[in-house]
């Protein structure tokens, strides 16, 4: 897993798919992309302007990101793994069930 798959954990749902197509056409999880690939591309699908390792401007850590994270990390239809994620997760949704 990349930084950047970590990142689309925190997106809008359709943004996080399109990048779930662009990982398989390039067979990303199962041989991951590297930065000369990976920068452009994700840079294309999100319309920013991205360097490796930042946190783009429009990606905000806040309630928004955080129920996306706890909604795409229950998609089986997005493959991408963290533990520290998974651990956030069980977080909110203990938080959430009150």
């Amino acid at each position: 897993m990349n930084f950047e798959d970590v990142l689309t954990l925190h997106l809008e749902k359709s943004l996080a798919y399109k990048w779930v197509q662009a990982c398989n056409a390039n067979n990303h999880f199962s041989s991951p992309m590297s930065s000369k690939t990976i920068c452009p591309l994700f840079k294309s699908i999100l319309n920013i302007n991205y360097q490796k390792g930042e946190i783009p401007i429009d990606i905000d850590v806040d309630k928004d990101s955080l129920l996306n994270l706890y909604v795409n990390l229950k998609d089986p239809n997005i493959p991408i793994e963290s533990h520290f994620h998974r651990y956030i997760y069980k977080y909110l949704e203990s938080f959430l069930q009150g």
